[in-house]
């Protein structure tokens, strides 16, 4: 699995989709690819993007080598469909990457989210490190520098300034786009709304302290709203209460239920 420890910077979302979309388009051997890919005056010993992005995609298991066909490589567990458009690659690299709760990617991930409004204070990536322990804190700032780029384009929040300011907008939008079993149109109870969201957001799940939720994920839920993708609703005499990280806003803190828009 990609990233269970270390986090390769070279290894970006574009360029393993640039190279999927490659052996997608045509049979090639690693040779072949490698001159389509990168550059001569970029090819520097071992460590260059191209080794990086193949072993990213070798470690995910996303292509084969077949060994009677001159061993040209072609794609693996991943379909046409995946990467019809970014949007398609984002979902499915979501999956991939935030599925299991023992990769260093994801307990990152939690660990980011969980800092609230602290990452404000985090200046750039090593300033981060400094603050890591426990599982994490062999990663090192290249693998922070390496997370900031699919933790945004994951959806985990948007890149400003060094950091990631967490909103979790997009994140939360591609699984209501998959997840067809959350109803639509009719106001649902909050809390199962969180569970089915839970199920699939693993690395939401340190962020869940009882009914409160965080920073990150009340900024995500704050967003669909103001983009009318989702009405988060408070009623009056409701007793299971949910509340949002406090801000200025339409909706200030409490939340009891949620109705899902069609789009």
């Amino acid at each position: 699995m990609p990233f269970s420890k270390k986090i390769n910077k070279e290894a970006t979302p574009k360029r393993v989709y640039a190279f999927l979309k490659l052996v997608e388009y045509k049979e090639m051997t690693k040779y072949e690819l490698e001159k389509y890919l990168q550059p001569k005056e970029l090819n520097k010993g071992n460590n260059t993007p191209f080794t990086a992005v193949y072993s990213f995609v070798e470690r995910a298991n996303l292509i084969e080598i077949d060994k009677d066909f001159g061993e040209s490589i072609t794609l693996n567990n991943i379909e046409s469909s995946d990467l019809k458009d970014w949007d398609s690659y984002r979902k499915f690299m979501a999956k991939l990457l935030l599925s299991n709760e023992n990769s260093n990617f994801l307990k990152f991930t939690s660990w980011y989210l969980q800092q609230e409004k602290e990452v404000f204070n985090y200046s750039s990536s090593k300033e981060i490190q400094k603050h890591l322990s426990g599982d994490i804190d062999t990663l090192i700032e290249d693998d922070i520098l390496g997370w900031r780029f699919w933790a945004s384009f994951l959806g985990i929040g948007f890149l400003s300034g060094g950091i990631i300011i967490p909103n979790t907008y997009q994140r939360i939008r591609d699984v209501l786009e998959e997840d067809l079993s959350i109803k639509r149109d009719i106001e649902i109870p909050f809390e199962e709304f969180m569970q089915k969201i839970l199920i699939k957001c693993k690395e939401f799940k340190s962020c869940i302290n009882g009914n409160n939720i965080n920073f990150g994920i009340s900024n995500g839920l704050r967003t669909l709203h103001d983009q009318k993708l989702i009405q988060l609703i408070k009623t009056s005499d409701s007793t299971d209460i949910w509340h949002l990280y406090r801000t200025e806003h339409e909706i200030l803190e409490d939340v009891t239920s949620i109705k899902i828009n069609r789009w």
